[in-house]
């Protein structure tokens, strides 16, 4: 029997099952990329938002210290008789700078260590929070004392003293300096609002050394160049820099995930739903049709080219092609009966002959 150009009802449904999956697919393409993109827009925002009041809070800390540093500088008469050829005016002048500096720390909880420094007279006096290691301190008076006799630059650093990092600020001129000095842990966890889940905030000298920071993975970014951040993974972006301080926003990309709307999640999740249902269909019916269908379409070939002691042994998992299977084996019995009688009718027919003949 001709089957012409008929094609598979089977293989059509197949077929459409597959261009229905390739249509779904790039619909679930396309609307991750939307939804990712308008979530990476959205949290960009975000901590964009947010960096700003902690940035302001860190520029506010600062410009407290410059204030702090200005009355002590330009507001205390006492400053300069610290190097008077009166020993007397040098002692009353370092009793008056020596209290203003505990009371200005004592009222402000912003900073670690206040400090002036006259290198003529060997003059050194500090206000120091109580937490300061004694090699810290140390290392600042050294500092101080360098810079008195070397004279500074007026500029917010960071640097380590001793075994701990700090912001800090000096003026110096003609043999005395003034300093102030803020722990890093202290500028960096000032009172800010809720954090952003996987957002650190990094801290850089000018050369791109990280010295401290806040968020959870801080500590493994310490000690390294902002350069060698990896882009594929982090978000880095320079947000503010105060002198020789540059504060760098480092967020984890897959943070876009933590603020995609839950309906785009349902969304997305439904469409990964209907492919893998699309994909399981087409493999139902590729083992329960497709498969059983070969099997008898090759038995029936077979029986077409004259073999008729085929018969399919193959057990189907589903009724319809056991029936199948079973009323072709009994046709095929029928056949061979009918072809058993046909030969026995014949042969019969022909020994009646002969015994006419004799």
């Amino acid at each position: 029997m001709k089957t012409g150009k008929k094609s598979s009802f089977i293989k059509k449904t197949i077929a459409l099952l597959v261009i229905q999956i390739a249509v779904l697919l790039a619909m679930l393409s396309a609307v991750v990329f939307v939804v990712f993109r308008a979530a990476e827009n959205s949290t960009g925002q975000m901590i964009s938002n947010y960096m700003n009041l902690y940035t302001g809070e860190l520029e506010d800390i600062l410009q407290g210290g410059d204030n702090l540093l200005g009355r002590i500088v330009y507001e205390n008469s006492d400053l300069r008789l610290l190097q008077s050829d009166s020993e007397q005016e040098r002692y009353y002048a370092s009793v008056r700078t020596l209290t203003l500096l505990q009371n200005e720390l004592a009222t402000d909880n912003d900073f670690d260590a206040l400090m002036v420094m006259a290198s003529t007279y060997d003059i050194h006096l500090e206000s120091f929070d109580s937490a300061i290691p004694t090699a810290d301190k140390q290392n600042m008076q050294a500092k101080m004392r360098q810079a008195a006799e070397r004279g500074a630059a007026s500029k917010w650093k960071v640097g380590t003293f001793g075994g701990n990092d700090y912001v800090y600020r000096m003026y110096a001129w003609q043999g005395w300096s003034t300093g102030v000095f803020i722990s890093l842990d202290r500028f960096m966890g000032v009172e800010k609002s809720e954090q952003i889940q996987d957002l650190n905030v990094v801290l850089t000298n000018p050369s791109g050394y990280i010295f401290g920071g806040e968020g959870e993975q801080v500590d493994n970014l310490l000690h390294t160049h902002i350069s060698d951040i990896s882009t594929n993974l982090f978000y880095v972006e320079e947000r503010a820099t105060f002198d020789d301080i540059t504060i760098f926003s480092v967020a984890n990309r897959f943070t876009v995930l933590h603020h995609m709307q839950a309906g785009y999640l349902l969304l997305i999740a439904m469409a990964i739903l209907t492919v893998i249902m699309a994909v399981i269909i087409i493999r139902y019916i590729e083992h329960s049709v497709l498969k059983p269908m070969g099997v008898m379409q090759e038995n029936m070939s077979r029986m077409r080219e004259g073999d008729l002691d085929i018969r399919i042994a193959k057990d189907f998992d589903n009724i319809e092609f056991t029936i199948l299977k079973n009323t072709f084996n009994d046709l095929m019995d029928e056949v061979m009966q009918l072809k058993i009688a046909a030969y026995e009718k014949q042969i019969s027919m022909s020994e009646m002959e002969l015994r006419a003949i004799r």
